[in-house]
């Protein structure tokens, strides 16, 4: 989101002393109808340096020290099979009562120093796919499952893995259909 412009914030409070509702106000400089209200509010009681923006404000108020990241940095060139995580335990131990970041950041850390290199989530694949329909077909179970006369079976769907198309569904082991065996007597 992005900040309203300085010269938005004090035409609109020179709008509100000339008299104008708040809601006139929010219309006419498209703006909301709570950020008008608030800009208002600062302008009476701070007066009108209260709209400039405040990005002091925005995000996290507790810092690192310098020295928890030198030595994160310090701990992972000495040990590299060391993760973030317990990296981040040795800091909390190094350093009681610092703030010590979670391991994210940590890990962010790494990548900035070049200690560690950034992968996406998912790793690339060796697998050869299906490059036609019919080529490959995969089979899946959904097993402990209970008919309706509470005997176990499990169900079977098949997929064409090329167009994804469900080729059919089947209930293992078969079960004898209730209509066929009263006409045949069983």
């Amino acid at each position: 989101m992005k900040a309203h412009p300085l010269s938005v914030r004090q035409q609109a409070i020179a709008l509100y002393k000339q008299g104008k509702k708040l809601t006139a106000i929010s219309a006419e400089l498209a703006v909301s109808y709570d950020s008008v209200r608030d800009w208002i509010r600062r302008s009476i009681t701070e007066g009108t340096s209260c709209v400039t923006t405040r990005y002091s404000n925005c995000g996290r108020s507790t810092q690192v020290e310098p020295e928890v990241k030198q030595v994160a940095l310090a701990l992972k060139r000495k040990h590299e099979e060391w993760g973030a995580p317990f990296i981040r335990i040795k800091l909390l131990a190094a350093f009681p009562g610092a703030f010590v970041p979670q391991p994210r950041q940590i890990q962010n850390w790494f990548i900035q120093a070049g200690l560690k290199r950034f992968r996406t989530r998912l790793p690339k694949t060796g697998a050869n796919w299906a490059t036609s329909p019919l080529a490959c077909v995969q089979v899946d179970a959904n097993e402990r499952l209970k008919t309706a006369d509470t005997k176990d079976c499990c169900y079977l769907t098949y997929t064409d893995e090329y167009t994804g198309s469900a080729l059919g569904a089947f209930v293992f082991p078969p079960q004898e259909d209730c209509s066929s065996a009263s006409r045949s007597g069983f």
